[in-house]
């Protein structure tokens, strides 16, 4: 009993070692923050892997660059404001950037419109090996939690974006989230179902995978 218990608590410090390594593994530290970007405020900025760095205007919400090796340039002035110096800026070759005039929509009632959505900050998940966006999405007197998890899928040697959609609410029925994709040269790969660049997501949990040509 003692040798299995030793084993079993050996195996979950091994586990939690290489949640921890995974973490860390990350081009910048931190991985992800609040920034200015190339004369934009407002940005979340996360560096995934060394040629994957994606970057979110939250006062859309929406993804404003997806930036390849270099990804951005955070040497220089302060972080967060405006102050004296110079500004982060993108480095990375752009592999897709902003769509306009939205990102989010709703279908709802027969008709496609723009989704109510807030962003309302972020949090890391898995033991930090992840993290998340949360947004808050007003469909009619209800507020639905949306979140939206980031991630690196590196395959054949190329680092390609994953992400991770949850739907924590009901929406009314006949009714569904559809996500606009950015602007760049990949191919899409979703559970979801794909037309003429938008997702429409699933009910609950959405993967939309974006490999870059």
């Amino acid at each position: 009993m003692r040798y299995s218990l030793r084993v079993f608590i050996g195996v979950m410090l091994l586990l939690v070692a290489s949640v921890a390594v995974q973490a860390q593994q990350r081009p910048h530290d931190p991985w992800v923050l609040r920034t200015t970007l190339d004369g934009r405020t407002h940005i979340l900025v996360a560096a995934l892997h060394n040629d994957l760095w994606v970057t979110y205007d939250v006062s859309r919400p929406a993804v404003f660059k997806v930036l390849g090796a270099g990804g951005v340039n955070l040497t220089g002035g302060p972080m967060y404001t405006w102050a004296h110096g110079p500004m982060p800026t993108s480095r990375g070759a752009v592999l897709a950037s902003e769509i306009t005039p939205a990102e989010w929509w709703l279908f709802e009632g027969g008709r496609l419109s723009e989704a109510n959505i807030e962003f309302r900050g972020h949090r890391f998940i898995e033991g930090g090996a992840e993290f998340e966006l949360i947004y808050h999405v007003t469909v009619g007197d209800q507020v639905i939690e949306v979140t939206e998890s980031p991630r690196v899928v590196v395959e054949g040697g190329k680092a390609n974006w994953l992400r991770v959609i949850t739907i924590h609410g009901e929406l009314p029925e006949a009714s569904f989230f559809v996500l606009a994709l950015p602007n760049g040269n990949y191919s899409v790969d979703s559970d979801g179902q794909v037309a003429d660049g938008m997702v429409i997501l699933n009910p609950n949990t959405t993967q939309i995978k974006l490999s870059f040509n």
